[in-house]
């Protein structure tokens, strides 16, 4: 009993601190980032050991293995500090790849992830008041990536048993509707408007959803079709400056340009920002270079670092969870890692710690669902020859 006890209270601290840094990671890189190593830290303790599986771990490292070997390739000098960033990813795949984990427990994550984006969307409301201003000048708070997060909040809030109901659904969801579009990024209004459609879809002999649903559509249709006037209202307050589509496309030409002749292995992974600096001085580029911005596209950057082969390991990689979550018939997941592929084409996701925790996280969700998966449909086929020996 004892027993049975202890390993209820480690079930439940994984949990529950999950559901902290599901809150926090919206919120605070600082905090998420202890709180992501801590709760890797309880998914080893409580995971049990299985057969290796060598090719998992090797396509989850992908992310961290292309700029280790662009080292090999390009005779570059190894420095932790560049490479930390995407430590997340080897950690994920020694977990995936050595040990067997439960997928409910992660259910205290979807909880904080939907608590986290609405405070984080809640901000952004009152960013201008005196009370937004207060959280600014805390160095600890970072609410970058909202609209991803916000958007990943609605597929949760529709696909995961969250025991929220559906009228709150529907106003939490609006809710991150209208704050994606005050963000004024269209790709996360759009991505929004698809997740709609497929909860109607799965979720269509439910005429709640449908009504929920069709609530949603509206008001984004509405907020699309007056954008420039609601956008010229809200201009004056937004006081960070945002890229336009140009500026991307600039940025992409000159990634490009720099590759000429670099098609097959790429110029590095440590050379490539000096490439591209170098490329938009010669065009005039003055805000990019000033910034010093990367390519903005993550197949981009891994192009630049290891050419065509770069390009080939980022698509393995999205692919394979796409896959493997199809697989699980989890629909929830096939949505997120597609948010995230269409997301890297106009951001360089594993350059940013909050784009590649909730990277991790997803593909340790979506790993865990497949083990599960498969243990239930063994046990099913011990208790139907079980039933035919009888």
């Amino acid at each position: 009993m004892l027993r049975i006890r202890r390993l209820i209270a480690k079930y439940n601290s994984v949990q529950n601190s999950l559901m902290v840094f599901g809150i926090l990671l919206p919120l605070s890189i600082q905090f998420s980032n202890y709180f992501f190593v801590f709760n890797l830290i309880l998914l080893f303790i409580s995971s049990k050991g299985k057969k290796i599986e060598w090719i998992s771990l090797l396509i989850l490292s992908i992310p961290a293995l292309v700029p280790l070997l662009s080292i090999l390739l390009h005779n570059e000098t190894f420095t932790f500090y560049s490479f930390e960033v995407r430590l997340p990813f080897i950690a994920t795949a020694l977990l995936v790849g050595f040990f067997s984990i439960d997928k409910s427990i992660f259910t205290g994550f979807y909880k904080g992830i939907i608590i986290g984006s609405l405070i984080a969307v809640l901000f952004h409301f009152v960013e201008n008041t005196s009370f937004g201003l207060a959280l600014k000048s805390v160095s600890i708070f970072d609410f970058s990536y909202t609209p991803l997060f916000a958007t990943i909040s609605i597929i949760y809030l529709w696909f995961t048993k969250t025991r929220i109901n559906d009228k709150i659904k529907v106003a939490l969801t609006v809710l991150f509707f209208v704050s994606i579009f005050i963000n004024g990024n269209f790709f996360f209004i759009s991505a929004a408007f698809i997740i709609s459609i497929a909860v109607v879809i799965v979720k269509g002999s439910s005429q709640i959803a449908k009504i929920s649903i069709a609530v949603v559509v509206l008001i984004t249709s509405f907020l699309l079709y007056k954008g420039p006037e609601i956008q010229s209202l809200i201009a004056p307050f937004q006081k960070t400056q945002k890229l336009g589509a140009s500026d991307r496309l600039a940025q992409w030409q000159c990634v490009l340009e720099v590759m000429k002749g670099n098609e097959l292995i790429g110029v590095g992974y440590s050379n490539r920002m000096d490439f591209l600096l170098n490329c938009y001085h010669m065009h005039n580029m003055n805000k990019a270079e000033n910034l010093a911005l990367n390519a903005h596209n993550e197949y981009l950057d891994f192009f630049l670092v290891l050419g065509y082969l770069g390009v080939i390991a980022l698509l393995i990689y999205f692919i394979n969870a796409l896959f493997v979550a199809y697989d699980s018939k989890e629909i929830k997941y096939l949505l997120i890692v597609s948010l995230i592929a269409l997301f890297s084409l106009t951001e360089n996701v594993f350059t940013r710690q909050k784009g590649v925790m909730i990277t991790s996280i997803t593909y340790l969700m979506i790993y865990a669902s497949r083990g599960t998966k498969s243990k239930e449909e063994s046990a099913t086929h011990m208790e139907v020859g079980e039933t035919i020996d009888d």
